[in-house]
């Protein structure tokens, strides 16, 4: 047998190889830790990052939905928002006098119905108002011609936006110099930066730095009004003035001929006094005496003088009297005269002591005193859209002026009845545009055809439309930019596309963009 020997090594020179490359290998692995470590670091700060931003987005977003359905739902003043929180404790502060006691402070979530929102921060947000849309009754007129008083720049003062409504903001993680807690939490530079927390009515919005993180949105009139407007042409639609007056009388009245709808009516343009044959245009919210009303005496006798009011002004006044002296006996008296451009508010009807008023020596203008006159009042409604009124009543003893008010001529006048006085308030007659089928107006024959022919039906083009209806309104929204600012005198600064064109008919409904802003609500069928 061969034996067999081990074969020799020499390991002393190879021992220190091993330990380099073990070393190499160790650094190795540490350096791919520390890369992986440095990866997966990076990645989750930037996922907590993003999960942020996503936190306060959603916040924003919702206290925008939020606001937006609030202005929806004002009843009396649509279009306006609460007064900032300035306590932090959820509520919008009450009105100091007629003002808010300040236009900048925390969302009033409390107000608004919504949780306790924070941004991804954990900070509740902060919310800032164009003080013309404050929930007070001083701001009137609201309506969608009413821009917002705030603006929107970037850090180095470029404008991004104006007409800004109200501006919500998210504040961020606190930065160097800010102290938050109970004690300043209601000291805007603590959380906000910049022009944000300066209290003037200029935002900014820019990249995160160290020295700014705010995050806001904004609420344009771009964003408040095509809700708002709908809402208001609906309501003005279910009042029902349009079709109670189509009830009471077989016909929708004339439009009024489209002015300026600033002018005021004393204007020898007389803006809202619907005229004969007109199919479109302005509402007829007004009415004028074609000439002096005429009276007739019987079973007595009395010293009569009627005359127009040169001085009308309104509410407290009236469009026509009638001065009585020298009663003897007790005489009916019957005056009569033609309204030209009925009016929407109400029918000629007793029940309104605004309709005719009597005064009385020693008591002044008395309700009562239509009564005791045992009086009527009989109109009648001629195909031009004009109405023949006639007051009867018996002439009583202390009687000195039997005024014809027409309730309210004037639209910038309250009307009497508060069911209408959101809408007259606010002026909203001003951005509203009505059409009606001629063979629905005063001697049309109640019935229309579809395009062409002289009685025909409107056509509306787009949601809800059709070739078969009779009236409609048109909420003409806010100035486009390529449209004069109003109030103006051109048509073509309030419509658009095919609704600038309402000679053949026809109206569009679509959706809104830079060169379309306008609403058509059917008021029938």
């Amino acid at each position: 047998m061969i034996a067999r020997t081990m074969p020799t090594y020499h390991t002393l020179g190879s021992s220190k190889n091993g330990q380099r490359g073990g070393a190499l290998l160790v650094m190795l692995v540490i350096l791919v830790i520390g890369i992986t470590t440095a990866f997966v670091t990076s990645l989750s700060s930037a996922a907590i990052s993003n999960q942020r931003n996503l936190s306060t987005a959603e916040a924003l977003a919702q206290a925008k939905e939020a606001l937006i359905g609030r202005a929806l739902n004002d009843d009396n003043l649509p279009g306006s928002l609460p007064c900032p929180d300035t306590d932090n404790n959820g509520s919008a502060e009450l009105l100091s006098g007629n003002a808010c006691p300040s236009y900048i402070g925390r969302l009033p979530w409390r107000t608004l119905r919504l949780p306790d929102l924070r941004d991804g921060s954990g900070e509740r947000l902060w919310y800032a108002l164009s003080p013309n849309f404050r929930d007070d009754d001083s701001v009137r007129p609201l309506n969608s011609d009413t821009l917002g008083m705030l603006s929107l720049d970037d850090p180095s003062g470029n404008s991004i936006a104006s007409n800004i409504i109200a501006v919500i903001l998210a504040p961020g993680a606190t930065l160097g110099g800010q102290v938050r807690g109970n004690a300043n939490a209601n000291t805007v530079t603590n959380y906000l930066e910049g022009d944000n927390a300066n209290g003037d009515p200029t935002y900014i919005t820019g990249l995160v730095t160290d020295t700014f993180n705010d995050h806001l949105i904004t609420i344009s009139g771009g964003d408040l009004w095509p809700s708002v407007e709908k809402v208001v042409g609906k309501r003005f639609r279910e009042l029902p003035l349009l079709n109670t007056y189509y009830t009471a009388w077989g016909a929708f009245p004339f439009a009024a001929p489209f002015v300026d709808p600033s002018l005021p009516f004393t204007d020898a343009s007389k803006p809202f006094i619907g005229a004969a044959n007109t199919d479109s245009g302005l509402l007829p919210m007004g009415a004028v005496w074609t000439g002096v009303p005429g009276y007739v005496l019987a079973g007595g006798s009395a010293v009569v003088a009627c005359t127009l009011n040169p001085g009308y002004n309104g509410l407290a006044d009236a469009l026509a009297y009638c001065d009585i002296g020298g009663i003897t006996g007790t005489p009916t008296i019957s005056i009569s005269g033609t309204l030209k451009g009925l009016r929407l508010w109400r029918l000629h009807d007793l029940s309104d002591v605004n309709q005719v008023r009597v005064g009385v020596s020693g008591v002044d203008f008395s309700a009562s005193a239509v009564a005791g006159m045992n009086a009527t009042i009989s109109p009648v409604l001629n195909v031009d859209g004009s109405v023949a009124l006639t007051f009867t009543g018996t002439l009583v003893p202390g009687v000195e002026r039997i005024s014809l008010r027409d309730v309210v001529v004037d639209p910038s006048v309250d009307p009497v009845d508060p069911a209408y006085a959101w809408f007259t308030r606010n002026q909203w007659n001003r951005v509203m545009y009505y059409a009606i089928s001629p063979g629905y107006a005063p001697g049309g024959g109640n019935a229309c055809t579809p395009l062409p022919g002289t009685l025909s039906c409107l056509t509306v083009n787009g949601s809800g439309g059709g070739n078969d209806k009779r009236a409609v309104i048109i909420m003409t929204s806010g100035a486009l930019a390529s449209q004069a600012a109003h109030p103006t005198g051109n048509l073509t600064d309030y419509l658009e596309l095919e609704n600038v064109t309402p000679a053949d008919f026809i109206y569009e409904n679509k959706s809104r963009s830079g060169t379309f802003n306008d609403q058509v609500i059917i008021v029938a069928p």
